[in-house]
């Protein structure tokens, strides 16, 4: 292990489920694989299989982890309902598929807007009403929706000189996963979620 004995001990995930999306590529499979690491069983969720299943069949080999892999795409109702049925238990449930369009903040069209929210926002929103009730039901369970800086700071032009881009649509939904967290936070922790 490459943390040591003790210090992986104590970040242990053995006997515990974490459903990742966007795990198979990115951050979300160094995320998977950190799971991995510290002994989660898991579940992949993304839109394409492939990718999903290289990261599986590494976390398989290296950490002797169990794996499923889920095609679905988090924007569309049915998949996040199938998702909820098909996971099976959940007691981590990492939000982390995340989209971005790139664009003068004037020009962005609301169907670009509206579709980076789908995945930044909604279908976040959409698992945690998923599997946040069973979580509470049981007692347990952990919530990590993957924000970004962005999320707590303005599209400062200052703050990034050199780089002539615009993602309007990124920094406002993130703002709005942060408020999530806030919102769901005093909601779930009562039940130990």
């Amino acid at each position: 292990n490459r943390l040591g004995g003790m210090a992986m001990e104590s970040l242990s995930l053995a006997g515990l489920r974490a459903l990742v999306t966007g795990a198979g590529t990115g951050i979300g499979k160094q995320i998977a694989l950190g799971f991995a690491e510290a002994g989660a069983d898991l579940v992949f969720v993304g839109r394409r299989l492939e990718p999903l299943e290289t990261v599986a069949a590494l976390a398989r080999d290296k950490y002797g982890v169990s794996v499923q892999c889920i095609a679905a795409d988090i924007t569309k109702s049915e998949d996040c309902e199938r998702l909820g049925s098909e996971a099976g238990k959940i007691d981590i449930l990492c939000n982390n598929a995340g989209a971005s369009i790139y664009g003068k903040w004037q020009s962005i069209s609301i169907e670009d807007w509206r579709q980076v929210f789908a995945v930044n926002v909604e279908g976040p929103w959409r698992l945690c009403q998923i599997f946040a009730p069973k979580m509470a039901e049981r007692g347990f369970g952990r919530i990590i929706n993957i924000g970004s800086v962005y999320g707590i700071q303005g599209g400062n032009p200052a703050l990034y000189p050199g780089m002539d881009w615009d993602i309007a649509p990124y920094f406002v939904s993130k703002h709005a996963v942060h408020g999530i967290a806030h919102y769901l936070a005093p909601w779930l922790a009562k039940s130990g979620v």
